[in-house]
């Protein structure tokens, strides 16, 4: 028997002056899959002159070649169609970026990058690469506005939980205490962004609310909160960052509270089951035919390491293939699996009168990235 198996910088962060040239001299004409990636923009749409000092803007960033190959991230800052002012973003960690190269880039704003004065301005981001290739472009229509100083919300006295084990997880509460120099009606929103282990993006975001419900002792209190069910959500053990911010109504955002919740999980082994394949094959088929087997884990998917059968031959041999991978990359051609992520693992098997006649003995595993492993499911071919 034979087993189809085919298978297949830094840019340093030095903060530019205003009207500092950040664009390259004779930059290269973008190339298809060379040319640095511009994702989301993140910028508010007005901020008052006396607030740009507490206003971030920022953008995430990739490479075909790798975050390595991303030179630099500039701004130009244009009004009537006319620049004023350029300037550059880094990923540093510094400056209000929050995690260094985690390749969303970030620059604080200032009245200096729009003259001092207020104005409808547009703010345009394009990203260089080390051999000169331009991104695309993004622009914003920003909106600098004259009146007082706005404040921006204030967070103390978070409260969540330094550790959560499997039973704690559809019961985990969130609160956080919000004032405002304007006032508790100037607060618009309150959130917890929260980050898988060794991740540079949430996962989820969570909304908490001062109304009295879910979790919420008083509505109006001044204290948002908010209990949740995070059992679906919360697969793998590790160091979780909790990042709690407030805005107001005029956009201005409060400092970051960040703070760690500790998961401690079991590492549960992954279940085999719905296994597809047939009980009896000519030798003279010929013809390639798909073996599947369905595969969880406790801890999701992702956690799945490897899926892969053992053949014992009709003598009582291991079959000098052992072990034989299946896949799950939706490679209908190679392997045969028609969805890729799904957690149905295929494989393709050819016979031939090669193959001696009798009984085979299949036995599937599966393993995880904790090298727990399934229980074993056996199957028997009759080989004709």
């Amino acid at each position: 028997m034979s087993v189809n198996r085919y298978s297949s910088i830094a840019f340093m962060g030095i903060l530019l002056l205003i009207l500092t040239q950040c664009t390259m001299k004779d930059p290269v004409k973008p190339v298809t899959g060379e040319v640095p990636i511009l994702g989301t923009f993140n910028t508010p749409d007005s901020v008052l002159l006396a607030d740009l000092s507490q206003t971030r803007i920022s953008i995430r960033v990739t490479d075909p070649q790798g975050y390595d190959d991303i030179q630099s991230v500039c701004l130009t800052i244009t009004e009537s169609n006319s620049e004023i002012a350029q300037d550059t973003l880094t990923d540093d960690g510094l400056a209000g970026d929050i995690i260094p190269h985690d390749g969303i880039f970030s620059l604080p704003l200032n009245p200096q990058h729009f003259q001092e004065r207020a104005g409808t301005y547009r703010l345009i981001l394009q990203a260089f690469d080390v051999d000169g290739h331009e991104s695309d472009t993004l622009s914003a229509v920003f909106h600098v506005l004259s009146g007082d100083l706005n404040h921006p919300p204030n967070l103390t006295e978070p409260v969540l939980p330094d550790t959560l084990i499997r039973q704690m997880l559809p019961q985990v509460f969130f609160s956080v205490h919000v004032t405002d120099e304007e006032g508790f009606t100037d607060v618009d929103s309150v959130w917890c962004d929260l980050y898988l282990p060794r991740s540079p993006a949430p996962f989820k975001r969570i909304r908490l609310k001062d109304d009295g419900a879910s979790g919420d002792a008083a509505a109006s209190d001044g204290i948002f909160s908010l209990e949740i069910d995070l059992s679906s959500e919360i697969r793998i053990p590790g160091d979780y960052l909790v990042r709690i911010q407030a805005s107001d109504h005029a956009g201005a955002l409060s400092p970051a509270l960040v703070e760690t919740i500790i998961v401690s999980l079991p590492n549960e082994p992954p279940v085999l089951s719905n296994l597809n394949a047939p009980a009896v094959v000519s030798r003279n088929l010929g013809e390639p035919f798909a073996i599947s087997i369905e595969v969880d884990d406790p801890q999701g998917l992702d956690d799945i390491e490897r899926v892969y059968f053992n053949v014992t031959k009709p003598d009582g041999e291991p079959s000098g293939g052992n072990p034989f991978r299946m896949y799950d990359d939706g490679d209908t051609v190679e392997n045969g699996d028609e969805i890729a992520g799904d957690g149905i693992f295929t494989i393709l098997i050819v016979i031939s009168p090669s193959n001696d006649a009798g009984t085979y003995q299949f036995d599937f595993y599966a393993e995880d990235r904790g090298d727990a492993r399934s229980d074993v499911l056996t199957h028997f071919l009759e080989v004709e």
